[in-house]
This record gives structure tokens, sequence and C-alpha cells, in this order.
């Protein structure tokens, strides 16, 4: 069921309901949101946190819900017209999820997005590209159990 998404319409502007909508409300996802609304387009915001967040501040339209609970996302992703990210910290398996049933075009789109949600993964894409990346290491830190990237001094 997906929804059919285009930025253009015979008068060459957006339709007056279309809803951009930012997965987190962080100080990004503000200054996103306020340069939509110079540009006409309505906006909504999910977040985990209920009233804490800077774009809480000047966005009607806010969601809270826990980034693992794709039930809930799904349900904000059904009343936008199209999701991005304010953050990193989403899964991309969750995204897949939630573009694949709500039908709403998530931008960058989940299989982008999965070659960078993880750093050495990202590193070693932008590499592959030819992109170049700073110099780096990675540390198998056992108290963290994670990946942590330093840069040589």
């Amino acid at each position: 069921m997906e929804k059919n998404f285009s930025l253009s319409t015979e008068s060459g502007h957006l339709p007056a309901h279309f809803r951009m909508g930012f997965l987190g409300a962080g100080q990004l996802a503000k200054m996103s949101a306020l340069k939509a609304y110079e540009l006409g387009i309505q906006v909504a915001g999910y977040s985990d946190r209920a009233d804490s967040e800077p774009m809480h501040h000047l966005c009607p339209n806010m969601f809270t819900g826990s980034f693992d609970d794709v039930d809930a996302m799904i349900d904000f992703a059904k009343t936008c017209d199209l999701i991005t990210l304010e953050n990193e910290f989403i899964d991309s398996n969750i995204l897949q999820k939630v573009q694949k049933e709500s039908g709403t075009p998530i931008y960058p789109s989940p299989e982008s997005f999965a070659k960078i949600e993880n750093k050495l993964i990202e590193k070693q894409t932008f590499e592959q590209a030819g992109i170049p990346v700073t110099q780096w290491c990675t540390l198998a830190a056992k108290l963290f159990k994670r990946i942590i990237f330093v840069q040589p001094l």
C-alpha cells in the first residue's frame, strides 16, 4: 500500500495538506521544521520524550512513543506524506517495516540508512566509494559491549 507521492502538481506547488514527518524532535528537526513552515509545509514530529525536545515548542502535531515500537511509528507515518530522520538512532530494519506497512516514503531510504547507522559500516562504505574519511581504528570495549571509534592523535 504505497502512497502516491510526488512533489509535482499541476500548479507546481505542494498541496496545502502536505505533511512532512520527523522521526526525532531535537534541534535539527526544529530547524528543519522552521524552514518547512516558511515554505508552507505542515510538519509532525515523533519523539521518545513526552515534552522535552526542541520541536515540542513549535509543533502542534507531536507524537510520543518508543523508536522500537513499530506499530506506533506506522500510525505516525500514516499521518504524513513523507518521513525524514532527525537522528541516526533508529534501526534500519524498523524503518523498512514502517515504510512498507504505512506506504509512506522515508528519506533517506531505509536501505541507504542501513549503510550509515553503524559507524564502522559507514566508514567502510565511504572508503569503498572513494570518499575520504578521517583516520580511524576500532577498539573492542568489553565494558560497553560496542565498538568505539577514536581518531589517532
